[in-house]
């Protein structure tokens, strides 16, 4: 193999493409072109005409400046006051029992906020759509198909109507009664 020299600067290259890169980038020589002064006009101003009630966007919380930091300070908050809200003492729901949006909601009382988990499309809605449970629920009529208690004192409830299927458990945690957020999936069954 034999080797290339540079004939500016005496390196040596292996390969023909490596010292044409090389001549390229250190030996061409560039000569800086001169930048012609124009006159500065004043730059033209656009009116924008202002965006109708229909037209205009929601500012979200990036748009609105709010940082990272407040952003979790504002979730935490807002988990704080749906704890609040929540119920303190079990209940007693059996199956087959018939449960409607009205009763459900006085046993969800806090109305967690949550998305559809399978069958989005069914619902046409995007997956990633978040809106409290009395959005999702609107007026229907559920059953309870499936009460399941566990060995940790928690029980598991699954209620089902024509579109949706709702499932939460509950139970003690340091001598409190808690909540989980309950799961929400469209019925694809039919």
């Amino acid at each position: 193999m034999s080797e290339l020299r540079c004939d500016e600067c005496d390196q040596t290259f292996r390969t023909t493409k490596g010292l044409e890169l090389h001549n390229k980038v250190y030996h061409t020589q560039s000569k800086p072109v001169p930048k012609k002064t124009e006159p500065k006009q004043p730059a033209v101003v656009k009116e924008t005409p202002k965006p109708k009630k229909a037209e205009a966007k929601k500012a979200t919380k990036v748009e609105a400046g709010i940082s990272p930091d407040e952003m979790v300070k504002l979730a935490r908050a807002k988990y704080k006051e749906t704890v609040k809200k929540m119920r303190k003492k079990p209940i007693d729901l059996k199956e087959g029992q018939k449960v409607s949006a009205k009763k459900l909601m006085q046993i969800m009382k806090h109305d967690p906020e949550v998305r559809i988990g399978k069958g989005a499309e069914i619902l046409r809605v995007k997956p990633w759509t978040t809106k409290p449970l009395s959005k999702w629920i609107g007026r229907d009529s559920f059953t309870v198909m499936e009460v399941r208690s566990m060995k940790n004192d928690w029980v598991m409830y699954r209620l089902q109507s024509k579109r949706l299927l709702i499932q939460w458990k509950e139970g003690p945690i340091k001598s409190a009664h808690k909540i989980a957020w309950p799961n929400i999936t469209a019925r694809l069954d039919e």
